[in-house]
């Protein structure tokens, strides 16, 4: 939950390929006893997520993906808004993309 908003409504990086990368760098350290190992490992799965997120949405940042700037008065409140009124959250996409992403990276399907 603290990842949401560009980590903490903060409006950076995007909470989803924050998350992913956390999920990534635990699978990379957990498939070898080799610390260098593990951080090489992570490092690349985490280089290769965070460049397919940014040529697939154009941006990784939050405030530009959202289109929305969370510090100005009413900022989230009128993002909120719009994904009431859509009927769906605007940013299960990016989620959604982040975690195919790595699962991809990872093997899976």
């Amino acid at each position: 939950m603290g990842f949401g908003g560009g980590i903490g409504r903060c409006q950076s990086v995007c909470g989803a390929i924050s998350g992913s990368i956390i999920a990534l760098s635990h699978c990379a350290t957990a498939t070898t006893n080799a610390e260098q190992e593990a951080r090489a490992k992570a490092r690349e799965l985490a280089r290769e997520s965070y460049k397919a997120f940014a040529a697939k949405f154009g941006h990784t940042d939050c405030r530009m993906l959202t289109g929305f700037d969370f510090q100005t008065p009413g900022g989230y409140d009128a993002f909120h808004q719009r994904d009431v009124d859509a009927g769906e959250r605007f940013c299960n996409r990016y989620v959604e993309y982040a975690v195919r992403t790595a699962m991809g990276l990872l093997g899976g399907s």
